[in-house]
């Protein structure tokens, strides 16, 4: 007899946990396979090919009948266990070595990733990676004193920036050195460029304030993005996979707290960004408004002016030297 796959589906809920076990076996001959299901578990049906079996468990044991050829087995039970910080699969014995093993575990949109753990082929949480560089780049950007901000404030902006797209994230950052770059003064004398630049100062200002407002509406009514990947694995399916495996089975595990921490923690962010927020933009004022906010083209009308001045008097000489002639 050879368990060719098995494959083992897991939904914790509130109050308890569904699991549903389905095996592909091939027996030479009739005869029966032990299997074991976790410690209080209630067993609600077995299905030998599609066929109710009246099979009754006893304890944690449930014996199923093969007979002769390939048969596919589908075993389900309740567990009284429910879903918690540390998630695991249940503690199930198939009674033998068996290959091509599967994992599946579903949990509800309720509940915030942290970190899982299983067979080497599987799912991983790719968000602490994403931490640990916007960190080091923080840890840069904090050692050029051309902004207001020290590195941890870089590293709260970065890490509540990190749930849109990088775009947004780098247009903040920009908009920082941009203004530091404008406060210096290095400005173009041509009034043209120089209200240009203002206009588009202006114009990325409100682009970067919209991009912060997207920011913390999604960290405040959206769903954590962790970048969770592998084995087709999503945000809230969890796929793992051993090829082969001895006595007993295989064990997956996610660990996550409830979508309220998360809630809960943006909105801190939120908070700190309003207060934080009012001494940015007093520094992005004096940087945009030094030197002055708009230039004006007098000096070229002065100097037409001049022009014209010196045009009105060459036309008035003549007029005086005739009426000098008629007098005399």
């Amino acid at each position: 007899m050879t368990i060719q796959s098995s494959s083992l589906s897991v939904e914790p809920g509130q109050r308890a946990t569904d699991s549903d076990l389905q095996l592909s076996i091939r027996s030479s001959q009739g005869t029966k396979r032990r299997i074991f299901i976790p410690d209080g578990a209630e067993l609600l049906s077995v299905t030998i090919d599609g066929k109710a079996q009246p099979i009754r468990q006893e304890g944690r044991e449930v014996i199923l009948p093969l007979r002769p050829g390939p048969q596919t087995i589908d075993v389900k039970w309740r567990s009284t266990d429910a879903v918690r910080t540390l998630t695991g699969t249940p503690d199930i014995d198939l009674g033998g070595p068996h290959v091509n093993t599967s994992i599946q575990m579903k949990l509800g949109s309720d509940r915030w990733i942290l970190w899982t753990s299983g067979p080497a082929m599987g799912p991983a949480v790719l968000f602490w990676g994403v931490v640990m560089v916007i960190v080091l780049v923080a840890i840069v950007l904090g050692r050029i004193h051309l902004t207001p901000l020290k590195t941890w404030q870089w590293a709260l902006l970065g890490l509540g920036l990190s749930q849109v797209p990088l775009l947004f994230a780098g247009l903040v950052v920009a908009w920082f050195f941009v203004l530091a770059y404008r406060g210096r003064g290095t400005m173009p004398t041509n009034a043209l460029w120089f209200n240009a630049i203002q206009v588009g100062l202006a114009f990325m200002t409100l682009l970067v304030i919209g991009a912060i407002l997207t920011a913390v509406q999604k960290g405040l009514l959206g769903w954590p993005s962790m970048l969770i990947a592998g084995n087709q694995s999503t945000a809230y399916v969890f796929n793992w996979y051993q090829d082969r495996w001895g006595e007993g089975f295989p064990q997956a595990s996610v660990l996550s707290v409830p979508l309220i921490v998360y809630r809960l923690i943006m909105l801190s962010w939120a908070l700190w960004l309003a207060f934080a927020s009012v001494s940015w933009l007093r520094w992005g004022w004096q940087q945009f408004s030094a030197g002055g906010l708009f230039r004006s083209r007098q000096k070229q009308s002065h100097k037409g002016g001049n022009r014209a001045g010196k045009w009105k008097n060459q036309t008035e000489a003549p007029a005086s030297e005739t009426n000098d002639k008629k007098s005399e």
